[in-house]
């Protein structure tokens, strides 16, 4: 009888280790493993570096059975700022003024060809508490719906200036100004125009731009009365010291029909009576150097 209660108990224990074998997974890498995956290492090269145990069928065993793998939360996108004191970090003033090379595509209306191109340069500076600068610009637009017969050629050129004052907090106040012709095959005309506005520099993720508006009212062009709104766009801002910047404007005005008689009251307060409306949008590279 002994005999056959050994050999039972012997038959009972290897179904049991058997059963276990087959019932709990096993690990190749032992303990070393189970360490490394409960520190977020995995010893896996296909699977992600934060790797947590959780509910495990025995504690304190080498299995890493139900492991889950935790994915890190990606960052926010940094929001536009405007705090001065990110400004003092990334931005730069100048210590001596800078050539200016400004090449530009326009779209135009108002009797002007569609499309023409137009070269600026000058020089500026952009100091703790004053924005300055000096242009020439030549622009090759001519007008091709403005009534008259063979008007092919013409051309724009302006000179013009900037004057703003800068605020500790980065906002800029000012004017700019400046003298303006139009020479076509026809006629030649030209005009004073100044224009009050100002604009800051805005900061993203570690990079800048710049924004400004200005309004232009007609008391000083006597001839066309014309006035209204600028926005321009620079990127990067002027102040981040890079050479090469994106610039896109655009503005919209309203002016009458040209006085060419002042002495005659009936034809000027019936040229005064014709308004229009204009626009246009700048695309260019500017060159600061």
């Amino acid at each position: 009888m002994p005999r056959f209660v050994l050999l039972g108990s012997i038959i009972i224990s290897i179904v049991s280790l058997a059963l276990a074998q087959t019932s709990t997974p096993t690990n190749s890498s032992g303990r070393a493993g189970t360490i490394a995956a409960a520190e977020g290492q995995s010893t896996d090269k296909n699977l992600p570096a934060k790797v947590a145990v959780v509910n495990a069928d025995v504690p304190g065993s080498e299995s890493t059975a139900n492991a889950r793998v935790v994915s890190p939360k990606p960052k926010p996108g940094k929001p536009i700022s405007s705090t001065r004191a990110e400004k003092n970090d990334l931005f730069e003033f100048d210590r001596r003024p800078r050539l200016i090379i400004f090449p530009q595509l326009n779209l135009n209306n108002s009797g002007f060809a569609p499309v023409s191109e137009a070269i600026t340069g000058g020089v500026g500076i952009e100091s703790r508490h004053l924005i300055l600068q000096a242009r020439a610009r030549y622009d090759n637009a001519h007008k091709d719906n403005d009534g008259t017969e063979d008007n092919r050629k013409g051309r724009v050129r302006e000179l013009s200036s900037d004057v703003y004052y800068r605020l500790p907090n980065y906002w800029f106040f000012g004017t700019s100004g400046g003298w303006y012709q139009l020479s076509t095959t026809n006629y030649s005309v030209q005009s004073w125009g100044m224009g009050f506005g100002g604009g800051t520099d805005f900061i993203r993720n570690e990079a800048s731009f710049r924004l400004s508006g200005t309004y232009t009212p007609p008391y000083f062009d006597h001839r066309n009365g014309s006035q209204g709104f600028s926005v321009e766009f620079v990127d990067p801002s002027p102040l981040a010291q890079k050479h090469i910047m994106f610039v896109v404007s655009s503005s919209i005005g309203w002016f009458h029909t040209t006085i060419t008689d002042p002495t005659d009251p009936g034809l000027t307060a019936l040229q005064k009576s014709q308004k229009h409306i204009s626009g246009s949008a700048q695309y260019g590279i500017l060159f600061r150097f």
